[in-house]
């Protein structure tokens, strides 16, 4: 005996069709979300290790500052120049170990026209020569870089763990020397809305204002 033969019917068919389209239709706005912010993380990923190789370009050179072969603890450092005006930091260190200021011991960074830049031949803040790019003006849009000057206190006789000069007593020694706080803010040329920050502070050991 034949047996009927059953199938789907027009409309169970169309309803599979419509579900199947859905849940397609689903799964590719899950790939386009993830496939979106996985190129924005690449992207920040991108802009952040540019701005970091900057900022330890500036920190390893700044901490440099002050650094003089011949000093002694009394004689007055004829390196011991630096200055932080906002945007633009100078400083001298005895590159070549001669113990004699030439230009070519004249370093320093500052922020200009949306990138940063290098001093040589100890030019001017405001000057316009002398200053060579050590930001990609192709890749990234630095959008700030301010420097700040302040004063930090050791407590040399207390032991490593504690050199707080708060708890200092009678007869302590305390060291007051520089340090130079860094805030750096860039943008990718080709999405301004990747942003990155830094910020670190570099302690100046070799020129210490004072100690007591």
């Amino acid at each position: 005996m034949n047996r009927a033969q059953s199938g789907f019917t027009l409309v169970e068919m169309m309803i599979s069709s419509l579900i199947g389209s859905l849940a397609m239709a689903g799964a590719i706005s899950v790939f386009t979300v993830t496939v979106k912010n996985n190129g924005d993380g690449l992207k920040r990923v991108r802009l952040g290790q540019e701005l970091r190789t900057i900022m330890d370009v500036m920190t390893r050179d700044i901490r440099r500052a002050g650094y003089w072969e011949n000093a002694d603890g009394i004689t007055a450092n004829p390196f011991a120049t630096l200055s932080v005006n906002n945007n633009c930091v100078t400083y001298s260190y005895d590159f070549n170990g001669n113990a004699l200021p030439q230009n070519e011991d004249r370093f320093g960074f500052k922020f200009d026209n949306s990138a940063v830049k290098y001093r040589q031949n100890g030019a001017a803040c405001n000057s316009n020569n002398d200053w060579i790019l050590i930001s990609d003006p192709n890749t990234i849009s630095i959008t700030n870089l301010n420097f700040n000057l302040s004063t930090i206190c050791e407590n040399l006789s207390n032991s490593l763990d504690d050199q707080s000069c708060s708890n200092a007593v009678s007869n302590d020694v305390l060291s007051y020397m520089y340090q130079v706080d860094i805030t750096l803010n860039g943008e990718l040329i080709s999405d301004n809305t990747v942003t990155y920050s830094l910020s670190e502070s570099v302690a100046i050991r070799n020129s210490n204002p004072q100690i007591n």
